[in-house]
């Protein structure tokens, strides 16, 4: 089997980050990496898999992604400065790719935007605030991965190869790990690091080939969505098309509903279940008072602060807000604010506690999304097709015609939803009940070198980001993370993946420098 030093499962923005800082690493003067290499008679050998081939952008960047669907994070949040300034000198080509895509969402993005976009031209700042298209990013972000392949090409201490592989079991193996391959074959090597995105959805398994339920819907699912609405107009009346849950990706769903005039057409209404009722903020109130904090103030003073307390605070104080008029572009940073000295002054235990029970909820206190998306809903409503209701999804099931949702609203009333397709955006499922083979493999009971964090939705890691002595984890599997140095109950934005991965480029350096058999000083 191939042998490695070093290998990254999963070849999106959380391995080119760690591996952009390892580089950078191997080239900072003397290096321990460099030395390591010269002591060997061979460079380090590392190994990036990936079982899409999307090396750089990783699925929500990838080269599939269709070319109207939006960051979900503006400009200057995505990513260091450096973004922005390759947006400003490579604007003539990607602006040029979204105008020849013909995609009604690049179309209808650019027309948005034409007034902010003329500004960048004179002052490139002006792109901060710009929620740009996700293929635009994945551009950025290939070029920039094929930067740091060339450097340590040019370097020669580290040897970097990029493999599309899907690896469907991880166990330790000897002084390292064995992955096996789909199809036959495996890779043995001395250290891995995992980033393969988030956690698969929950497992519908009854709802398994049928039709019209598309999960998660992304740019595989649009021609079987496209499809099952056709032959609901061609059968008259159009299609009733249910959407469970308000998150981002629900959202997108919309926008894409919005844009392509194919499918507007064949909808009758789109019914959005989710539970606080309500989808994400995407502009400011334009109050001039600023959102009152108090229960979180009130905390300043307390002795003994618990999880449960701090909670409770956010919680109250996002409530009050919002019945105020706020949003949550208008309390986040304030709240984050107060919010970060209150954090500190938790024990361990507790700080455990916040990120694994309630780091979802803190989430969801404060989501945003592109201005355009919100527009797209508004533009839906308005024309009688999107209603928005507040309810708790309980199960979907098969139906003849199409399928029935059967969700329960805040009084505990129970309700039935007709739809021809759903369009399932829940999100995240639970690591210990996924059937990806690779996370059955991590996570066996006897054999498995990880275990899930109390969140169950993250791993459990030390303070080096590692499940296991040699397995390191980064990406969204860090969620609900508290390790001693890092408390993190989300990590699904590049910018902060980037701000994580020196630290864990240092840790990988520690032990590939070190001698066959050596513990490295932590």
């Amino acid at each position: 089997m191939d042998r490695v030093d070093l290998a990254f499962v999963g070849g999106g923005v959380s391995s080119a980050a760690v591996l952009e800082a390892l580089v950078e690493l191997a080239l900072s003067g003397p290096c321990p990496l460099r030395e390591r290499a010269a002591t060997a008679g061979r460079p380090l050998r590392l190994l990036v898999l990936d079982q899409a081939g999307e090396f750089g952008g990783g699925v929500p960047y990838g080269r599939s992604v269709p070319p109207g669907y939006l960051c979900n994070d503006p400009a200057g949040k995505q990513h260091p400065a450096a973004f922005t300034t390759w947006l400003h000198e490579r604007r003539r080509e990607w602006l040029g790719c979204l105008r020849e895509s013909g995609d009604p969402g690049a179309r209808r993005w650019l027309a948005l935007n034409a007034g902010p976009l003329a500004a960048a031209d004179l002052a490139p700042r002006q792109y901060d605030g710009l929620f740009v298209p996700r293929a635009v990013y994945g551009n950025f972000a290939r070029e920039r991965l094929a930067g740091t392949l060339a450097a340590a090409h040019a370097d020669g201490s580290l040897d970097i190869s990029c493999r599309r592989e899907r690896v469907v079991g991880l166990v330790a193996s000897g002084p390292g790990f064995r992955l096996d391959l789909q199809g036959g074959g495996a890779v043995a090597s001395g250290l891995v690091v995992l980033a393969i995105g988030s956690p698969p959805p929950r497992p519908e398994p009854e709802l398994e080939g049928e039709s019209g339920y598309v999960r998660a819907p992304c740019s595989t699912d649009l021609d079987r969505l496209e499809a099952v609405l056709g032959r609901a107009l061609d059968d008259s009346p159009p299609a009733v098309v249910a959407i469970l849950g308000g998150n981002a990706c629900a959202l997108e769903t919309m926008w894409l509903l919005d844009t392509r005039p194919a499918l507007r057409r064949r909808l009758a209404r789109a019914e959005c279940v989710t539970p606080g009722g309500m989808l994400p903020d995407a502009s400011r109130s334009g109050h001039a008072a600023t959102p009152d904090l108090a229960a979180l103030a009130a905390l300043d003073r307390e002795q003994a602060l618990t999880a449960d307390a701090l909670f409770a605070a956010v919680r109250d104080d996002v409530g009050r807000a919002r019945a105020e008029g706020f949003t949550s572009l208008d309390y986040a940073d304030p709240l984050y604010a107060r919010f970060v000295p209150l954090l500190a002054r938790l024990g361990p235990d507790e700080r455990r506690r916040l990120a694994e029970t309630y780091g979802r909820r803190l989430k969801a206190l404060a989501r945003h999304c592109p201005p355009e998306y919100r527009q797209a809903a508004a533009g839906l409503a308005a024309d009688g097709i999107l209603r928005v209701v507040p309810g708790r999804v309980r199960l979907v099931r098969a139906a003849r015609p199409g399928l029935r949702v059967l969700w329960r609203d805040a009084a505990g009333a129970e309700h039935t939803l007709a739809a021809l397709v759903v369009l399932d955006c829940r999100g995240w499922g639970y690591l210990d009940e996924a059937r990806d083979p690779l996370l059955a493999s991590l996570l066996a009971h006897d054999t498995g070198p990880a275990r899930p964090n109390g969140s169950r939705i993250g791993l459990a890691v030390d303070e080096e980001f590692q499940a296991a002595p040699g397995l390191f984890i980064t990406g969204p599997l860090l969620a609900g993370c508290s390790n001693g140095r890092h408390t993190i109950w989300n990590l699904e934005n590049a910018r902060r993946i980037h701000a994580l991965a020196p630290a864990l480029a240092r840790s990988l350096a520690r032990r590939l420098a070190a001698p066959p058999g050596a513990t490295p000083e932590a």
